[in-house]
């Protein structure tokens, strides 16, 4: 439903026209490819969690580990909102051994390194942009287009 209403949003935005012809010049062979990254991300962030959940000693076989890594990800909220944190936590203590405290702390190691690093890489990122911007003068608007006629 979200979803739904994020790309309902963009297309107003971009003008539903203007955003299908966008979309028309994607380049369809490329698509394998981007899934394949996509898919080395993910598996990338779940070594990292398996990484973490050894450094805090919670044993957890990998196929379940899998699982609650997955169910975690896959919020359809914004950032999981709280979703994310609580099903992790909550599928980590249900499908292991491990102390509320121990799963606890192991959704919130995987959560700094994910989500709130990104977001502090995004602040850092508009901060530059922004100071960036202040230097460059600012561009006289384009005069208007007259049509022969």
């Amino acid at each position: 439903m979200l979803a739904a209403g994020v790309a309902v949003g963009l297309g107003l935005y971009a003008d539903f026209g203007k955003l299908g012809t966008a979309l028309a010049g994607f380049r369809g062979e490329l698509f394998p490819a981007v899934l394949a990254l996509t898919s080395v991300g993910y598996l990338l962030r779940f070594a990292r969690w398996q990484v973490y959940l050894r450094w805090i000693d919670i044993e957890v076989p990998a196929g379940r580990s899998l699982v609650i890594f997955l169910a975690g990800s896959l919020s359809f909220l914004p950032g999981g909102l709280g979703v994310a944190e609580t099903s992790m936590t909550g599928l980590l203590r249900a499908l292991s051994r491990t102390t509320a405290a121990g799963a606890a702390a192991a959704t919130v190691l995987i959560r700094i390194a994910t989500l709130w690093y990104a977001v502090a890489v995004g602040l850092v990122a508009l901060a530059v942009e922004e100071r960036i911007a202040r230097r460059q003068p600012e561009s006289p608007p384009a005069p208007p287009t007259t049509r022969p006629g």
